[in-house]
This record gives structure tokens, C-alpha cells and sequence, in this order.
């Protein structure tokens, strides 16, 4: 009895197998871009940096990934940075592929421009001085 069980649950596996083509390929299953937390300054740049995994959880070694800025007034891509242009939100895109699977996913970017922070001013050609609060007239 036990062996014609087992060749009876080894035929349905084998049946189940060849049903399917077999057992699934562990596809490219998400790709990712890590969000931008702070605001990238006019002039600055943040690393571009993609997680493609597969449906094991795996990284998906070998996926080709490139990425797009939508809205190069505002951030363009130079060697694998985004570089800050001007104020505003800008909008970026990383593909990922892997075999024959291909993934989507954005983010945004907020750019801004940041004033220089002043140490001191110095004010020449007064002869007379001037205590905080103080005023000239």
C-alpha cells in the first residue's frame, strides 16, 4: 500500500511539474528608490541608489537600472548623482530589468536654494560706536 501512495503523490508532483513548465522562475519582483529626505540645495548633488530585489527577496544581481529626471529645471543626472538646478520638485524614475521582467518606481526630489549663513559684517567709516540696541542718528 505505502508504495503505491508514494508513486501516486510522486506522479501528481511530476503531473503538477509538467503542467507548469516547472517550478517558477524567481522573477524581478520590485525595485525601489529610497526617498529623498532632506532637500537637495541648488548646485548640491545626492547619490542616485536603486534596490531591485527578486521574489525570493533576493537583490536582483545583474538588473540593468537607468534613470530619468523629469523635470531637469529643477534636478538633472550627471555620473550617477542628481544634481540640484533651480527651486522646486523634481520628479525622478528608475527602470529596473532583469530577464525579462521590468519594474517602475519614482520618487521626488525637492530642491531649494540655501542663503550662505553670514559670520559677521563689518562696517568701516563710522566715527562714533555703537552698542547692540544702539542707534546713529
Amino acid at each position: 500500500r505505502r508504495p503505491l501512495a508514494a508513486a501516486l503523490v510522486a506522479a501528481v508532483v511530476v503531473a503538477a511539474c509538467a503542467e507548469s513548465g516547472g517550478p517558477e522562475p524567481d522573477l524581478l519582483a520590485a525595485v525601489n528608490v529610497p526617498r529623498f529626505e532632506d532637500s537637495i540645495p541648488v548646485g548640491g548633488t545626492v547619490p542616485l541608489l536603486a534596490d531591485a530585489r527578486l521574489r525570493s527577496g533576493a537583490p536582483a544581481e545583474g538588473a540593468i537600472v537607468s534613470w530619468s529626471a523629469l523635470d531637469p529645471q529643477f534636478a538633472t543626472l550627471t555620473g550617477g548623482m542628481l544634481l540640484g538646478v533651480d527651486s522646486g520638485d523634481a520628479r525622478v524614475v528608475v527602470t529596473a530589468t532583469h530577464g525579462e521582467r521590468t519594474l517602475v518606481d519614482t520618487a521626488v526630489a525637492r530642491v531649494r536654494h540655501v542663503l550662505p549663513r553670514i559670520a559677521s559684517i563689518a562696517v568701516t567709516g563710522l566715527r562714533d560706536t555703537l552698542g547692540v540696541g544702539d542707534t546713529l542718528t
